[in-house]
C-alpha cells in the first residue's frame, strides 16, 4: 500500500489507499484483496 487520501463526507471521513501490485506478483486478485483488507481493518490506538 502506498499514497493515501482523506475523502470527507457530512458524517464521517473514507481514508482511500493505493495499492501497486508488481506484474510478476504470483498472488491471485483475490488473494491481494484479502491482504488489503486485513491490513485496512487494523485497530489502532490513534483517535483520529
Amino acid at each position: 500500500m502506498h499514497d493515501f487520501r482523506v475523502v470527507g463526507g457530512t458524517t464521517h471521513s473514507n481514508l482511500v489507499f493505493d495499492v501497486a501490485v508488481p506484474f510478476d506478483c504470483t498472488l491471485s486478485e483475490a488473494e491481494i484483496l484479502s491482504k488489503t483488507a486485513y491490513l485496512s481493518s487494523a485497530k489502532t490506538s490513534t483517535p483520529w
